[in-house]
């Protein structure tokens, strides 16, 4: 797995001499990697198919999401909160609880949901799926993209 190895493969590269940025997939969207490396993830790109919460979320969502979870919103928790966001709505849309009538209803359809308009098109495909990119600032993965 290489989101295991990517503080240590920072490391390394730190190590030999490597000044390149390192952009790592995510996998590597860990609060591991900074941990583990020690200081030489700062600098560091790793993409994501998930915002940061606080960069599309509210502070009220926040709050009420942190009383439910008694924590802050991580990682997934927008894509989460989205994806039931859009079940909802393919339910609603098709009257039923049936998984391919739903499926059907979600054809074509635009929801908004936190991580912004979700399109799919006629065979239920996202059509445009966004790839977030952050970056370590601070031993704290940063939004920087888009």
């Amino acid at each position: 797995g290489y989101e295991i190895e990517a503080p240590y493969l920072r490391v390394a590269l730190a190590q030999a001499g490597v000044t390149a940025p390192m952009l790592a997939s995510d996998g590597a969207f860990l609060s591991a990697t900074i941990d583990e490396a020690g200081g030489a993830a700062e600098g560091m790109y790793v993409s994501a198919f998930a915002p940061s919460p606080q960069s599309v979320a509210d502070s009220q969502w926040i709050k009420e999401y942190q009383a439910v979870d008694f924590r802050n919103p991580d990682t997934y928790s927008i894509n989460g909160y989205s994806a039931l966001m859009v079940l909802a709505e393919g339910v609603k849309n098709a009257n039923s609880l049936d998984a391919g009538k739903i499926a059907n209803a979600l054809h074509g359809a635009t929801v908004d949901t936190l991580a912004g308009a979700l399109t799919y098109d006629a065979q239920g495909d996202l059509t445009d799926p966004t790839v977030y990119v952050f970056q370590v600032k601070d031993n704290a993965f940063v939004q920087v993209s888009p």
